[in-house]
């Protein structure tokens, strides 16, 4: 088959769940021996045109404008669908980002488009949202509908959040499935350079998060820092991620001795940090469809601290999963933290992860089929 994918940024930001999701679906039809071509934003500024970085699938990269030329996008996508592509007959177009979506033409036998998160209340919390962008994301929305047989959310809250922001979803087919990624690919290092990170005397809590607005590190930070003495000193928190706050959280980090900032890691590095640390932490302000660091910590057993709103909590609550707070609500967090702090003492916070029900070649055969 002749499948074609759109990325919503570059292919090698690991902590970023819609370039890990479209390397993951690349890859499975790669893999199957099918022809796939994945047409990916250059936002690293590397140059246009065809760039084979993978060994399985090709990479298509187009020029991608920021801040105010935003919108200019969808001409320089365009562009270069019609260069490479114009005379292709695709069996599956899957679309992951809206820009270049919406001048591909209905050309393939199945056109699916997968919604990562709401984009109005995305843009809201992590850029300004004025009036002309709102219009633009609502034509988007149209554009998307219209062109798509399928359309994938990745969770109930994503698609109820969505409907709030457009009824262009109304009459279409959705199928909900969370964020793909495969759990048999998953593997743990014995080492690492952040091995030295790492006490086991106290407890370690690994935040593998995008160092934007919208995951709430720095509100985090805050909270932690009210904690009691006897709390502080007996956790070690790891931060791991990268985005446009990273400078920020950074400096943040740097005040608190019970906080280690270690940036952007590769994925051999973050695969280490889930096996060795105690619990991982997904703060967030409730503006998020996934989270990729959700279901890598869960494959491994490592137990998670979620706020309940957005789609992780949406999937989480649902196996009534222990860890879930509110937002902001300090005094659940420290509970929380406590709780794990004694489990850990026991011997008891690792023996009993909740098995999350969950299968990647099982859901994407679910969506194309």
């Amino acid at each position: 088959m002749k499948i074609l994918l759109t990325n919503s940024t570059c292919i090698q930001d690991i902590h970023g769940g819609a370039p890990r999701a479209v390397d993951e679906i690349a890859n499975y039809f790669s893999k199957k021996g099918d022809d796939v071509s994945v047409l990916v934003p250059d936002r690293l500024s590397k140059g246009t045109g065809i760039d084979t970085i993978k060994p399985n699938y090709r990479i298509i990269r187009y020029f991608y404008f920021r801040g105010f030329f935003k919108p200019l996008n969808i001409f320089t996508a365009f562009f270069f669908y019609y260069k490479y592509f114009k005379n292709v007959d695709f069996d599956i177009i899957w679309g992951n980002s809206p820009e270049p979506w919406i001048f591909i033409p209905k050309i393939a036998k199945k056109i699916i488009y997968t919604v990562h998160g709401p984009w109005m209340l995305e843009s809201e919390l992590d850029f300004n949202l004025n009036y002309v962008k709102k219009i633009f994301i609502k034509f988007l929305y149209k554009k998307i509908v219209k062109k798509n047989s399928i359309i994938h959310f990745e969770s109930n809250y994503t698609l109820k959040q969505c409907s709030k922001e457009t009824s262009a979803f109304v009459n279409s087919k959705v199928i909900i499935s969370p964020i793909l990624i495969d759990e048999n690919i998953l593997h743990t290092p014995i080492n690492s350079v952040f091995k030295r990170n790492i006490n086991t005397s106290l407890l370690n809590i690994l935040i593998p998060r995008r160092l934007v607005n919208r995951t709430g590190i720095l509100e985090f930070l805050k909270n932690c820092s009210t904690f009691p003495e006897e709390v502080k000193k007996n956790i070690n928190l790891l931060i791991v991620g990268s985005g446009y706050l990273e400078n920020k959280i950074k400096t943040q980090s740097e005040k608190f001795f019970f906080v280690n900032f270690l940036g952007t890691v590769n994925q051999n590095d973050l695969n280490y940090l889930y096996a060795a640390c105690d619990v991982c932490c997904m703060p967030s302000k409730d503006a998020e469809g996934f989270g990729v660091s959700l279901l890598e910590a869960l494959f491994r057993g490592t137990p998670v601290i979620y706020t309940r709103g957005g789609g992780m909590g949406d999937f989480l609550d649902s196996f009534q999963y222990k860890f879930g707070y509110e937002f902001n609500d300090k005094t659940k967090l420290l509970n929380i933290i406590k709780m794990c702090l004694n489990l850990k003492k026991i011997g008891k916070l690792n023996s009993d992860p909740t098995k999350i029900p969950y299968q990647f070649r099982k859901n994407i055969e679910l969506i194309i089929k």
